[in-house]
Formats: structure tokens, sequence, C-alpha cells
């Protein structure tokens, strides 16, 4: 039975499967064994526009539904699950921005999609393991700016990304209230992106950390509101989890008879979620002005990571938070 999608990604759907039989499934094996992100696969999708799957339709894209996206991964999934880990992943970076941003972060970050760019979520940070937790990277204001220390690790798409959408603290009091959302175009001054994973498998995607060291970006940057980042992180993840699901799902069995969605069936099924189990590591400090990093909190002061301080301006260090349910991006 075939799928409930539109007839429009129905016929990509076909183009996709050409492109990958042709151009991804044999030539990503020798990528998977060196290592090397393979540009010259990701350019020849960006001319078919794969990149841009997600990009609604009132910004320049093709305007497809979750359904629609999902079937189109799927089939990259078949050829090479890095290859498709990559195009969702940047869609999932794109997906802050469209939740809460406004209609011109969401006009800029379509148009760095539409260009052939790629977006990364910056979420997990060293100690958080695979939670949505321990966060610890802090902005500061610096008049009408925000200036981000910190580290994520494990970031898709970190090192060969065209924007970031970026969890930090903004005021440690509020807890999770206090954690704020930030876009950040690549190229950015302070910057950069750190150790690269050797991963055991899903070697055509690019996974690593990205480090912030007073990083000025404007306040016009910020997503939403201010403490409103942890809720947009979580409709981020909620929106996500169907594309990464799509992804272990290929088997050379299910390759030979097709995917399948049930007429009458919703292909993303609710389920209850629970509230996230929250605990908090770390002295309090507030608002002080601070010339050196706490060491009240344990995950701070581990082999660089953790917050670093920017002197003289008022800040508040990232707590701990574990999220029971949480995965790496």
């Amino acid at each position: 039975m075939a799928y409930l999608i539109s007839e429009e990604a129905q016929d990509l759907l076909q183009d996709v499967k050409n492109f990958c039989d042709k151009e991804v499934a044999e030539q990503c094996k020798e990528y998977d064994v060196s290592g090397e992100w393979p540009k010259a696969i990701y350019d020849k999708a960006v001319e078919q526009g794969y990149q841009a799957l997600e990009v609604p339709e009132e910004f320049g894209g093709p305007g497809l539904s979750r359904v629609d996206v999902a079937a189109l991964i799927e089939q990259m999934a078949i050829a090479d699950a890095g290859f498709a880990t990559t195009i969702s992943a940047s869609g999932l970076g794109m997906k802050p921005v469209l939740i809460a941003g406004s209609d011109e972060q969401k006009q800029h970050v379509c148009d760095l999609i539409l260009d052939g760019g790629f977006g990364a979520f910056c979420l997990t940070e060293p100690g958080a393991g695979s939670d949505a937790s321990a966060w610890q990277d802090h902005s500061g204001e610096d008049g009408d700016e925000y200036v981000l220390n910190g580290r994520k690790c494990f970031i898709t798409n970190g090192g060969v990304a065209s924007f970031y959408c970026v969890t930090a603290m903004t005021d440690k009091s509020k807890g999770v209230k206090g954690i704020s959302m930030f876009l950040v175009d690549a190229g950015t001054p302070g910057l950069s992106t750190g150790h690269e994973e050797n991963k055991m498998g899903i070697r055509t995607s690019n996974t690593c950390d990205v480090v912030f060291e007073d990083c000025r970006i404007p306040a016009a940057n910020l997503i939403g509101e201010e403490g409103k980042g942890f809720g947009i992180a979580m409709k981020t993840l909620d929106q996500a989890r169907a594309w990464m699901a799509a992804l272990p799902q290929v088997s050379p069995e299910r390759h030979q008879r097709g995917s399948r969605i049930r007429q009458g069936e919703d292909p993303v099924r609710q389920t209850d979620h629970q509230e996230p189990g929250i605990t908090v590591q770390g002295s309090r400090h507030g608002d002080q002005d601070r010339d050196g990093p706490s060491d009240g909190c344990p995950c701070f002061n581990k082999d660089g990571y953790g917050t670093s301080v920017h002197e003289g301006i008022r800040y508040r260090e990232m707590l701990c938070v574990r999220y029971r349910n949480g995965g790496c991006f």
C-alpha cells in the first residue's frame, strides 16, 4: 500500500530514489570508511533542492507535509543513513526559528537553506550524556548584544552548518525558565568548531563540538522571548522524533516491500508525554559580576569544557538539567 503523501511528494519520492541509487548508495560506502564528509555528494543533493525539503512554501520552499518529509528521509536512509541524517538534521536546525522566530529570522534561515546551506541544532553539552541536559552555556547582555560562552557537543552538521540554533542560560535563578534560544550565523566571531567525532557508523554525517568564546550576537538574534528556550527546544524535539524514527526502520527486507502507512492511521501517533525529570546541580550566582568560572558546580572546569566568563559582563551560568528521554543533536 502506498504512502499517504501528496502527489508532489510521490513524484519527488521517485526522484529521490533515482538520485540515491545513482549518486549516494555506492559512493557513500567509500566515505563511510574514510570518514570524510562527502561534499561532492551533498553539492549534487543541493542542486536537486533536497536540503530544502522543510522550507515552508511562504518562504520559497516546497511546503511539504511532515509525512511527506518522513517518506523522503526514509528513502534517503535506504541508501545511506548518514546522508539522511545530514538532511534531516538540517531541518532540525531550522525548526526553533520556524516554531518561535520572527518573520525576519524565518526568512533569513530559509534563504540560507535555499542557497545551499545547512542548519544545526546546538543543544547537548559535555556532561549531559544523551540527555537534553547539564547545560552550562550562558549568555550575558552587553547593551544591545548577547555574549555567548560555552561548548556544545555531538552536534550534527556542526562543522558544515550555515547557522546554528543554540540554547543558553540567561537567568539561572529561574531554572529552566531562564533558558533562552539564539540564532547564530556561521562565521560569527567567537564561534568555532572543536572535536570531531570518529563514529562507528553514519560517518557521512558530520558530528562535532561547537564552541562559543565571547561570541557576540545582536539582541535581535534572540528566538522568541528570554526564558522560552527550553519550551522551544522540547517542541523542536517533538517534531523531529518522527524524522529520526524513519532512519532506523529501514532494513533490506523492508526495502524490498516498500514502506507502508495504512490508510486511516495517523503515522505520527501521539503518546503520553511525561514531564522531564529535572535535577539541578551547582551553586546559585544570580547577577553577580565574576572574573572566573564557578567551582560550585562539578560540571565546570572539565578539560576546558563548561562555561567560561566574559570579564566585566554580568551573566548567569548555565545550570545542570537532566531530561530523562532526551537525545543528542
